[in-house]
């Protein structure tokens, strides 16, 4: 029962994750209306980030020093990404076929580039706190708790945004709106 009950844990914390993953496919899309198939190379990037920084000052401050440069380093990737490939694409009257085609390319480019700059082996971050909480059938490590924790707060975040008037994005989905039975008011 122990080794299930871990196991079921386990996944739900995976899931979580890939819950994030999968609200920001939706909000790329659901914004830009391009399946953005770059979009995990760019968390790749941000990971990336964090390993080479976090080795730079260690404990808590390296942790966020090398957090908060990645998601500085992964949105300036972003931004280089709309700004030079999805804008002038859609200058350009290129549909989503056409989009979804350089998306691909931006991947293997990204991919490609962190492989030569980083190599292909896998690296790793040591937290700065190291503990595990026990729970005699069940063992949750810091890390575990951290991961369920941010995505609980993002996924229910996200939630709350996608039905309320903060979204402008939403605001011009009637359809989403009528399924979500939201009643948005458009900002002037």
């Amino acid at each position: 029962m122990s080794i299930a009950l871990q196991l079921l844990v386990n996944s739900l914390i995976s899931g979580l994750v890939l819950a994030l993953m999968a609200m920001g496919f939706h909000l790329a899309f659901r914004t830009a209306k391009v399946f953005h198939l770059a979009h995990g190379a760019v968390f790749v990037l941000g990971a990336y980030i964090a390993v080479a920084v976090s080795g730079w000052t260690p404990g808590v401050i390296g942790w966020v020093v090398a957090f908060t440069l990645a998601l500085i380093g992964s949105g300036l990737m972003a931004w280089c990404m709309d700004r030079w490939v999805y804008r002038r694409l859609n200058a350009k009257g290129a549909g989503q076929e056409i989009s979804l085609v350089a998306s691909m390319g931006v991947y293997l480019f990204l991919t490609e580039a962190l492989a030569w700059g980083f190599g292909n082996q896998a690296h790793s971050i040591d937290p700065p706190f190291n503990w595990t909480l026990d729970f005699t059938v069940l063992l949750l490590s810091s890390a575990q708790v951290l991961q369920a924790v941010v995505a609980l707060f993002v996924i229910g975040y996200l939630i709350r945004l996608f039905k309320g008037e903060r979204c402008p994005a939403c605001a011009d989905q009637a359809t989403y709106n009528a399924i979500a039975h939201t009643a948005i008011r458009r900002k002037v």
